[in-house]
């Protein structure tokens, strides 16, 4: 029992981490699409 609570508790821990990871790479790709309009717009 104490066995699976591990694994369920490593298996959320890492979810968490892959989220947070996606989650900051969609933002800075959003940024860096903004980013590059501006660019297109001073050129």
């Amino acid at each position: 029992m104490a066995k699976y609570l591990l694994h369920v508790l490593y298996c959320v821990i890492l979810w968490k981490i892959l989220y947070q990871n996606v989650y900051l790479w969609i933002q800075n790709l959003s940024q860096w699409k903004r980013m590059n309009a501006l660019n297109l717009l001073l050129i």
